[in-house]
């Protein structure tokens, strides 16, 4: 097949007698892969956790009508809304999303897949990371790390955290507060060191280990633009 072949085709019998001829029509139509995707997220640049995430797919030019799905990463996102308008025979189609938005939602890619036979692999997608805003959250009791309990020497407290913006820290113990980044005669308190997939890791070093250290309580506090825990 070729582009020229698209149009009306007639096939005529000639029976070969004084009557009219046999007559036969078909119009061929070329299937026609759409426009590359266009996608459009509302208010990008403030996402945040528990609020709406709005979006919407655009493309034109496709022949027969294609199909289109939503992703998030791996999962899936059903029951698009779609909207189909026709202009000069050109077909013009919108597919909408609306979803709640989760911590976990972070660093994840909205994908718009459009399928279509006349694409190479049947589909083409276009894709957006989102950068989803929310409070630092601890994680379970696994990312709690103390190492070096041993009296006279340094010892370490570790926690991994999740959060987006990056967090800012203040450590306390025993009424005493102490902001990342300073030391005092007892304690040093590093910054948050940014890890991978939007977790952080908050350090607090005991320079010299005592007995009465170890019955101590040692808060964390860590906040960011969406809120503290």
């Amino acid at each position: 097949l070729k582009k020229e072949h698209e149009g009306n085709w007639t096939c005529r019998l000639d029976l070969g007698d004084a009557y009219d001829d046999v007559v036969g029509n078909v119009e061929i139509l070329m299937a026609r892969a759409p426009q590359q995707p266009q996608l459009h997220v509302q208010e990008q640049n403030q996402l945040r956790e528990g609020f709406d995430l709005n979006a919407e797919c655009s493309f034109r030019d496709g022949r027969p009508s294609a199909k289109v799905r939503w992703f998030l990463s791996d999962e899936e996102i059903m029951n698009p809304d779609i909207s189909v308008t026709e202009q000069n025979g050109v077909e013009f189609v919108t597919s909408r999303i609306h979803r709640v938005l989760r911590a976990d939602d972070n660093l994840k890619s909205l994908i718009c897949r459009v399928e279509h036979p006349a694409f190479d692999n049947e589909f083409t997608n276009t894709s957006q990371q989102l950068q989803v805003n929310f409070r630092p959250q601890a994680l379970d009791r696994n990312e709690l790390h103390i190492g070096g309990l041993t009296i006279g020497s340094p010892a370490d407290i570790g926690v991994t955290i999740r959060s987006n913006p990056r967090p800012m820290l203040e450590w306390e113990v025993d009424g005493i507060k102490m902001k990342e980044g300073t030391q005092n005669q007892r304690f040093v308190v590093k910054s948050a060191e940014q890890l991978e997939d939007g977790r952080y890791l908050a350090q607090l070093t005991v320079i010299q280990l005592t007995l009465e250290d170890t019955l101590k309580t040692y808060n964390l506090r860590a906040s960011n633009e969406a809120g503290s825990q």
